[in-house]
């Protein structure tokens, strides 16, 4: 019975050492694990270490490039500043030339509306403009004119010249010339001898003859336009359906309302096409754009003639 004792307790120091034997296996596994762990983690904190590095050189950079746009946008800001400081003293100055401008223009037109005021009350004796003068200052004294007398009716003549040249040129690049235009020459009556009386003479006779002729034609190219107008006052009471649209000098073009027939061909336009107009000889014709019927309108009557006259 002794024996069997000692039996079981070796039994169980064998399964004690193979027990142990198991943990021992285990334990090696384990710490090869953990070397595996070890190295994997170690691994990954070197890669952490590396991103780490990486964000800390990119936030550097960021904020050095903030710090720039920064002194950018302040250099930026101020030179705006100074710029828009500089524009609007440079429009103020504009603004202030331009008030000078007019101001100038205004004493300008002031100063030549008065010497034309002075000098516009001439009396005509036989033909003969003779300058008269409203105020005694405009009047040299005698020393002046015996030391310049020549001279100064030079200047004067040659003044008056230009500036009547200066106005026949402006009337004839706008197109429009004034009714009643006076030559008046600013020479004064008693520093003139006979023969320079003569002269001037000769010259305002001509130059009131132009006129003359110059105010006749005026005349006859408005007594055309009113006459013309009237022709299209006459299409557009005769022909509802008709409205005007516009002239290129020589045609006048009309439309035809919509929803409405032509009244030329008594047809329908279907590309939109209206009527020309034209003043030849004294009468009118309209004709439709679409077909090519011509027709006319008529001549005025004395009534609407003398109407457009007045």
């Amino acid at each position: 019975m002794h024996s069997h004792k000692i039996n079981k307790f070796r039994l169980s120091i064998e399964d004690y050492k193979k027990l142990n034997s198991d943990l021992i296996a285990r334990y090696r596994e384990l710490e090869k694990s953990k070397a595996s762990l070890v190295s994997s983690l170690n691994a990954r904190i070197e890669e952490l270490e590396a991103l780490k590095e990486e964000k800390t050189g990119l936030i550097t950079e960021l904020n050095l490039r903030l710090e720039e746009l920064e002194k950018k946008n302040k250099t930026d800001a101020t030179n705006f500043v100074a710029e828009n400081t500089k524009l609007k003293s440079e429009l103020t100055k504009l603004r202030q030339d331009f008030e000078d401008y007019k101001l100038l223009k205004s004493n300008d037109l002031g100063l030549q509306t008065r010497v034309i005021t002075n000098m516009q009350d001439i009396s005509s004796v036989g033909g003969i403009i003779v300058p008269i003068s409203d105020t005694t200052e405009d009047i040299p004294s005698p020393d002046n004119l015996l030391a310049n007398q020549h001279q100064h009716r030079r200047f004067l003549f040659d003044e008056m010249i230009e500036r009547n040249r200066e106005k026949k040129l402006q009337a004839q690049a706008t197109d429009t010339r004034s009714e009643e235009e006076s030559l008046i020459y600013d020479i004064f009556d008693f520093t003139m001898d006979a023969d320079e009386k003569d002269h001037m003479t000769e010259i305002s006779v001509t130059q009131v003859t132009e006129n003359t002729d110059e105010k006749n034609s005026v005349e006859t190219l408005s007594k055309k336009q009113n006459n013309h107008a009237n022709f299209r006052d006459k299409v557009l009471e005769q022909y509802p359906d008709v409205f005007y649209e516009y002239s290129d000098g020589n045609n006048d073009y009309y439309g035809i309302t919509y929803e409405a027939s032509c009244p030329i061909c008594k047809l329908f336009h279907e590309d939109e096409k209206g009527i020309k107009g034209k003043n030849k000889s004294g009468s009118y014709f309209i004709k439709c754009e679409e077909h090519g019927i011509k027709i006319e309108v008529g001549e005025l009557s004395q009534s609407e003639e003398k109407e457009s006259d007045s």
